[in-house]
Parts: structure tokens; C-alpha cells; sequence
């Protein structure tokens, strides 16, 4: 759900991490090769999935 939201609000996938891991957790990890950045990659990708059917 939250993934959605954010989406819908027209987060970055950065500002969908930040609002589920938390800014400093994320500001640890994140870049554009990092586990984090695939892990919210696949939860878009799911979300978008399971929001169009």
C-alpha cells in the first residue's frame, strides 16, 4: 500500500524507500547499484502489477 501511495503522490522510487526504511537507513545505502534500490524496484514493479490486475 504504501508503495502505491507513493506512486500515486508521484514519489521517486528514492522517496518510496525513504518513506518505508526511513531517511537515515536509506541514506546509508542507497545508490544505483545497492540492494535497497532493487529490493523497491521490484516492489514497484509488483505494486504496478497488482494495481492494474
Amino acid at each position: 500500500m504504501a508503495v502505491l501511495a507513493g506512486l500515486g503522490a508521484g514519489k521517486r522510487p528514492r522517496g518510496i524507500a525513504d518513506d518505508i526504511r526511513g531517511e537515515k537507513d536509506v541514506a546509508a545505502v542507497w545508490n544505483s547499484d545497492s540492494w535497497m534500490h532493487s529490493q523497491v524496484g521490484r516492489w514497484i514493479t509488483k505494486a504496478e502489477a497488482l494495481a492494474t490486475g
